[in-house]
């Protein structure tokens, strides 16, 4: 269960946005045409992490795609992101 309104640290906007531009930038996407959304969710089930970051990425072209890592957005490396460029690739 995806619980919303949860108290955890959640990381901050500027955060957000950077993983947000590094996404841009590692799928080469125009911002004008796509939109790519970066939110932190906390689950409460077993195992769930306290906090994960979700990226949606929305281009009229394909159906929305989404990818998860289980950690707080200020926690993201760059590396991850080129990871999730190849699952993007390989979904295409």
């Amino acid at each position: 269960m995806i619980d919303l309104d949860n108290e955890s640290p959640r990381s901050s906007p500027e955060a957000r946005a950077h993983v947000k531009k590094w996404v841009f930038s590692a799928l080469s996407l125009d911002p004008a045409t796509v939109t790519v959304m970066v939110t932190e969710l906390a689950c409460l089930e077993p195992g769930c992490p306290p906090l994960e970051t979700v990226i949606a990425v929305m281009d009229g072209g394909r159906p929305t795609w989404q990818y998860k890592l289980h950690k707080r957005a200020d926690e993201v490396a760059w590396c991850e992101i080129i990871h999730m460029a190849n699952r993007w690739d390989e979904d295409a």
